[in-house]
């Protein structure tokens, strides 16, 4: 008789549910297969990556501070020129961004340079500062304004303009920083026997916290 009968393909099913079902089975079969030490070493990496992600965005959170303090009591502005422009404004609370790209085809002869200019105790609003280049399609929304416009046809000069609050950077950057805060305390709070979740005393009752009823896995 071709094939299996219906009671082996039945048992195969069966077996096949049950281990799907069953995570301890799944332990002893990833643990003799060596997955435990992959997956041990996968989450080594993850965390080392995400703690260099965390201390990248604490420094550049901490230069968006000190910037957004600075343009209240004066304005700067960095300036980069070769086949592309490049001009960073710094002033009132605000900061602004343009970038012009040229095509070869225009390709004007602009000199390369790196400028620096600052007016101390002169704040000059960006929105006012960059009435002299901000051109084409214009985009408002949570205070942050956007220009961008394409100047030919063909496209010979290809111009992008974004003006912003610094408190809009500073709270994304924020993000990083205030996760590892969170799995920092959840983790001592855990090692010093309370709960990871509100904070409550689990020596009595070490299984389970009474105050919201999350399982722990701190043991008596």
């Amino acid at each position: 008789m071709n094939g299996e009968s219906p009671g082996n393909s039945g048992l195969f099913l069966w077996m096949g549910l049950h281990m799907a079902c069953n995570r301890s089975v799944w332990g002893r079969i990833s643990k003799g297969m060596g997955f435990v030490g992959y997956h041990s070493a996968m989450r080594r990496v993850r965390r080392i990556i995400f703690h260099g992600l965390t201390l990248v965005s604490l420094v550049l959170c901490v230069a968006t501070a000190a910037l957004w303090v600075r343009s209240h009591r004066t304005t700067e502005v960095w300036t980069k020129s070769d086949a592309r422009q490049l001009i960073f404004i710094s002033g009132a609370g605000r900061w602004c961004l343009h970038i012009r790209s040229y095509s070869p085809i225009y390709s004007p002869a602009l000199p390369e340079f790196w400028r620096y200019t600052r007016w101390p105790g002169e704040v000059v609003s960006p929105d006012s500062f960059s009435e002299s280049f901000v051109e084409g399609n214009e985009y408002r929304a949570f205070g942050i304004e956007v220009w961008y416009a394409r100047i030919g046809p063909p496209p010979l000069v290809t111009s992008a303009t974004i003006i912003a609050p610094y408190w809009l950077p500073l709270c994304l950057l924020m993000l990083l920083p205030l996760r590892w805060l969170f799995v920092r305390s959840r983790r001592e709070r855990s090692a010093s026997g309370l709960c990871a979740n509100c904070g409550y005393d689990l020596r009595a009752t070490p299984d389970r916290c009474p105050e919201c009823g999350r399982v722990s896995t701190v043991k008596a």
